[in-house]
């Protein structure tokens, strides 16, 4: 598919899909183990109850593990780890349109997984869209209603970013993995 203006490609998409239950090899060493419960962690509002999420960001329960810096934070890993649920409804029942809201979290978080390394640059004198996704689907996610993702921006440099990214469900299985490519440009009116 592609998305075309003025006889310009802007967009390019291409989707390859197999068949349920497809022969071949099988092992699975992805797993995560000890996967916290959206239970046992404190959700985004009850850690900032003075600071409403930006209205975006509302669509989601998220449950941070290891979150977004706050004030005076030091420089860490570019990392953002979580749970994450849907509002105001968890899951799709068609399996195409439920893989988006792994894509919808990977995209959103993947630009935000560079703030632990720069915690002093709040906002961001910089925005960064995405150049290039790679998503792999590969397990369907109709059966979880929350999401854990672990999204990372381990490199940025020469005015680019790339980041990479995977989301299983609470028992530990991989269901999607990814990478995307940014292309950091100053901030209008910074």
């Amino acid at each position: 598919m592609e998305l075309v203006q003025e006889g310009n490609v802007l967009l390019m998409c291409h989707v390859w899909a197999v068949q349920d239950e497809a022969p071949g090899l099988a092992h699975d060493s992805s797993r995560l183990q000890n996967v916290p419960t959206p239970q046992s962690l404190k959700s985004y509002e009850e850690l900032h109850p003075d600071r409403p999420a930006p209205l975006f960001l509302q669509r989601f329960e998220e449950r941070p593990i290891k979150g977004m810096p706050e004030a005076g934070d030091g420089a860490r890993d570019p990392e953002l780890t979580g749970l994450y649920k849907f509002r105001p409804r968890a899951r799709a029942e068609n399996t195409f349109v439920d893989a988006a809201r792994a894509m919808i979290l990977l995209d959103t978080y993947g630009w935000m997984a560079q703030y632990p390394a720069h915690p002093e640059d709040d906002p961001s004198p910089w925005i960064a869209p995405n150049m290039d996704y790679h998503y792999r689907f590969h397990r369907p996610t109709t059966e979880a209603e929350w999401l854990h993702m672990r999204i990372r921006a381990g490199i940025a440099e020469g005015g680019l970013m790339s980041t990479d990214g995977d989301i299983h469900d609470l028992e530990g299985r991989l269901l999607i993995s990814g990478t995307s490519q940014l292309m950091c440009l100053p901030r209008p009116g910074v």
